[in-house]
């Protein structure tokens, strides 16, 4: 795994620090450029992809990592932070964020360029996602405090059935899994931080096609 940027709690700059976790420890890598957070990434250790975010101004900035630089390649077409992404370096999908205002504005990546493509249905930023660019899901997010969930196919999003039991937002790192088969955890409802966890899951089962389950 690979962590990048952020806020390190103190002082009046984001970090522009990465670091790399081998399933036991954290080890220091090369810096981004520039230093950001509310961003969004995708793909693996080798082959992984960073956009949007905030250095102070709101970014459009991407950049792709092959396991030990980051280079600066196409931005995309909507600066934003508190976006979801999900993905990999070749098939990375941005949702979502602030502009501002909050947007419901999605964009594809394909490994050179960002199209952007049909819009989701309800703006919002601090959402969970997980998924790819030819099917995704996204849940939650504000503003206010949403449980509602959106699927996409590869070309629209539609509304789901499915929804959080627990209405919240900006979830620890977005999330993770397929479309299929996903997960968020934590976030922050209207009393303050939770540390709720959900999954979802979806079958050809028609008594319950896609569900949350805490």
């Amino acid at each position: 795994a690979v962590k990048t940027g952020g806020y390190p709690g103190s002082g009046p700059t984001n970090s522009n620090e990465s670091e790399e976790y081998n399933g036991s420890s954290w080890t220091s890598g090369n810096n981004i450029n520039p230093q950001r957070q509310g961003h969004a990434g995708a793909g693996t250790l080798t082959a992984g992809v960073i956009f949007g975010g905030t250095d102070g101004t709101l970014l459009n900035k991407t950049e792709e990592y092959d396991g030990t630089n980051f280079s600066n390649v196409n931005n995309m077409n909507t600066s934003r932070n508190n976006l979801s992404g999900s993905g990999s370096q070749t098939t990375a999908i941005a949702a979502g964020g602030g502009t501002p205002p909050i947007t419901a504005a999605t964009e594809l990546y394909d490994g050179t360029n960002w199209t952007t493509v049909n819009s989701m249905n309800t703006a919002r930023q601090g959402m969970g996602g997980f998924g790819d660019s030819s099917a995704s899901v996204i849940a939650g997010g504000s503003a206010p405090y949403k449980s509602a969930v959106e699927t996409w196919d590869g070309t629209s999003w539609s509304t789901s059935p499915a929804t959080l039991a627990t209405a919240r937002t900006f979830f620890g790192d977005c999330g993770s899994g397929s479309s299929t088969a996903g997960l968020v955890a934590g976030g922050i409802i209207a009393t303050g931080v939770v540390a709720i966890t959900e999954e979802y899951n979806k079958s050809s089962n028609v008594f319950t096609a896609a569900a949350f389950a805490s």
